[in-house]
């Protein structure tokens, strides 16, 4: 057996080449693994970490980025349900009114506050709805403004409200016109130059209003057929020629007007002094009395035929003859026949100017008047006089009594009593069609 040396240098040599030998062994054994092993490793780790940055980095710009820095594209705006759909059309709103508009943009749901910036304009945020994650363009997407306007307002072009959202980054902004809201002072109406003391439906009136901004008002009554404004308006005084209209007797005591600067049309009602207003006139053939007929088929005691006309008619006549009895069974007598009675009414409202009225056979006018002026409800009576009149008649006890008128024979054969009235007598009214009347189609009737 081998004794184990105890020399130092002899220790430290057999040491080195220990090392030595595991260096190598090393080396040996990496030089059996790859190098693309390591690199693969190293990148693997690198990729994970790039991708997880640029995942957060991407998620949180695409989740802020729109809401806190772009300004959005508004896709349209709509208010009193006109849309806005140009960028340059900007909506007017009056003094001492408040308006919402409704804007259609994208994170308008997200809109938390507006701004007007100018002195007497305010805006806020009312309602609000989300077209949801597809609506990339904001059209579906909408956030109502309310922007009121105080009385005092300066007038003026291209207020911009803006909008706000996330973190109070402005979302859009939009631009309003400010117009000075009209007011009336006073209303005249005249007709012809002259102050009338009722109106009628039909007539043409001149209606005035004063006040500030009337240039921008339009008459917009219920009691108004027609109001055409005349030229010359100013912004302190504009007249309308103007036709009222009604179908019963009403007191009329405001006019409501209506603005055009804006398209919500705001009333503006002003009281009057209290005027009646009439409907339109209707002037109509209203009866016809005296007219003479003879039936044929209701000869009794030898006579022509029974006569008829009127009760009123009838009575005079009867009078006029005398009534038979037992010592004159039947009575004979030459009598005037009575003029034919005719009458016009009118049923509507007053008639200030002039018109015609014609009393027909047929074709042929047998009598023509002129009537200046009628009142509502008022009844014009004419008399027309045959150019003959005189008739022979009798009433005899044979003959239901005596109490029946019938046409002696002699009519038959004496010119003086051979006359006889048109089987039907025909009353004309408003023949030049001069009145503006509620009914134009019952200006004839038959008699």
């Amino acid at each position: 057996m081998k004794a184990q040396s105890n020399n130092p240098a002899a220790l430290a040599t057999v040491s080195n080449q220990s090392l030595v030998q595991n260096q190598k062994q090393n080396q040996l054994t990496n030089s059996l693994i790859p190098k693309s092993m390591f690199n693969m490793k190293a990148q693997s780790i690198f990729s994970a970490r790039h991708f997880f940055m640029a995942f957060v980095i991407t998620f949180f710009g695409m989740l802020f980025s729109q809401n806190s820095f772009a300004v959005e594209t508004i896709c349209k705006r709509t208010m009193c349900g006109h849309t806005y759909n140009d960028a340059t059309d900007k909506p007017n709103v009056l003094t001492g009114e408040t308006q919402t508009i409704r804007v259609f943009v994208k994170f308008g749901d997200l809109v938390g506050a507006a701004s007007a910036g100018v002195s007497g304009v305010s805006a806020t945020i009312g309602a609000k709805h989300s077209g949801g994650i597809g609506d990339f363009s904001g059209c579906a997407t909408w956030v109502d403004v309310n922007i009121s306007v105080s009385s005092s307002a300066a007038e003026q072009n291209g207020v911009t409200i803006s909008l706000f959202g996330v973190a109070n980054t402005l979302t859009c902004s939009f631009k309003i016109d400010i117009r000075k809201k009209a007011s009336i002072s006073g209303i005249s109406i005249k007709e012809n130059g002259a102050t009338p003391s009722f109106l009628v439906s039909g007539r043409t009136y001149q209606l005035t209003i004063t006040g500030t901004n009337v240039n921008d008002l339009y008459v917009d009554d219920t009691r108004v057929e027609s109001a055409t404004a005349t030229a010359g308006a100013t912004s302190s005084s504009k007249t309308f020629n103007t036709v009222f209209s009604t179908s019963s007797q009403v007191n009329l005591t405001s006019i409501r007007f209506e603005e055009n600067e804006t398209f919500c049309h705001h009333d503006i009602s002003k009281s009057i002094s209290s005027i009646v207003l009439h409907p339109r006139p209707d002037v109509l053939p209203d009866g016809l009395t005296g007219k003479y007929s003879v039936d044929g088929a209701a000869s009794c005691g030898g006579s022509l035929g029974k006569v008829t006309s009127d009760n009123a008619t009838l009575t005079t006549v009867k009078i006029a003859i005398g009534t038979p009895g037992t010592s004159q069974a039947v009575v004979v007598k030459e009598i005037t026949w009575p003029s034919v009675q005719w009458k016009v009414k009118n049923s509507g409202g007053p008639i200030s100017g002039t018109f015609k009225v014609q009393l027909k056979s047929g074709n042929t006018v047998l009598q023509e008047q002129t009537i200046n002026g009628m009142n509502a409800g008022e009844t014009k009576t004419f008399t027309y006089t045959r150019p003959k009149s005189k008739k022979k008649l009798m009433r005899s006890l044979s003959c239901n009594s005596g109490n029946d008128v019938h046409a002696h024979q002699d009519n038959a054969t004496n010119p003086e009593y051979n006359w006889a009235d048109p089987s039907t007598f025909t009353i004309a009214t408003d023949t030049q069609n001069t009145v503006s009347e509620s009914n134009e189609t019952n200006n004839n009737k038959g008699f």
